[in-house]
């Protein structure tokens, strides 16, 4: 018998399943050291090893649990082997071997071959879910660079153009935020930039006014100013129709889209000299 024909018989082995004659010869095998078995029977453990985690725990029988009690406390009664059946003299009969179990052999076969697949699965779906998470978040690091980018160019361009006013934002009351207001009059487009500002708390934001006179029609909402963890924010503001403002007012609104009038407290406001 070849040893890639005792592959199988190492699984029955390795589960308690061989038959008592199988399991001697095979077991003298490998006492010779064999490296392919010992191989082989590393791989049947590891894949036993693993067929209870796949498996629905089931609570015994009382009789099972009776039966395991009588073999534990060594009532059971022994098996009483058999002596050698006598044969007449003359011509021997051939032995017959006995059928093997190939049934068990097949269901083990494909028990491994199942727990192989799900292990295998298991294994690929953990490293796909990984590679998406950080796909995700590489994203998002993207995104976020991204806008930074876009409002670091709008105020190197806001810097570059003559025609651009700095006005001081300073908060209400005493606070370490600061802001200041990046204006250009002649092409009506700004940039809001503040530092070491507060988050907005839950079910509130904060928006940028552009005052241009004093009735409440001239209060011109700019946009949400989005804070960051840090603090940090920028906001680039754009008008097509000419505007003058006097002055630049952030206020702590509640949250809420199309907000076209001031109902919250300001905190941050700055005139323009």
């Amino acid at each position: 018998m070849l040893c890639a024909d005792r592959r199988d018989l190492i699984l029955l082995l390795a589960s308690g399943a061989l038959e008592a004659a199988e399991e001697r010869e095979l077991r003298a095998h490998l006492a010779t050291g064999c490296p392919q078995c010992a191989g082989y029977v590393a791989e049947a453990q590891a894949v036993w090893s693993q067929i209870p985690m796949g498996l629905t725990p089931v609570m015994p029988s009382p009789a099972a649990r009776e039966l395991l009690r009588i073999k534990v406390e060594g009532t059971m009664p022994q098996a009483v082997e058999s002596g050698p059946i006598p044969i007449s003299r003359g011509r021997q009969p051939s032995p017959v071997p006995a059928p093997k179990k190939w049934g068990a052999v097949f269901a083990a076969s494909g028990i491994a071959a199942a727990v192989a697949a799900g292990i295998t699965f298991l294994a690929l779906n953990g490293v796909i879910k990984q590679k998406d998470d950080l796909l995700r978040q590489r994203d998002a690091e993207l995104s976020g660079l991204k806008v930074e980018v876009k409002n670091a160019s709008s105020v190197i361009n806001m810097l570059h153009s003559p025609d651009t006013m700095i006005v001081n934002v300073p908060p209400v009351e005493k606070s370490p935020a600061e802001a200041r207001m990046l204006w250009n009059a002649k092409s009506n487009t700004g940039v809001f930039v503040g530092s070491n500002l507060k988050p907005a708390a839950p079910g509130r934001c904060y928006e940028l006014w552009l005052i241009v006179g004093d009735k409440p029609a001239d209060k011109l909402a700019a946009g949400k100013v989005e804070v960051s963890p840090s603090g940090d924010t920028t906001l680039s503001v754009a008008w097509k129709d000419p505007v003058h403002p006097v002055i630049f007012a952030l206020t702590d609104e509640p949250d809420r889209p199309n907000i076209v009038d001031p109902q919250g407290p300001a905190v941050m406001v700055g005139k323009i000299n």
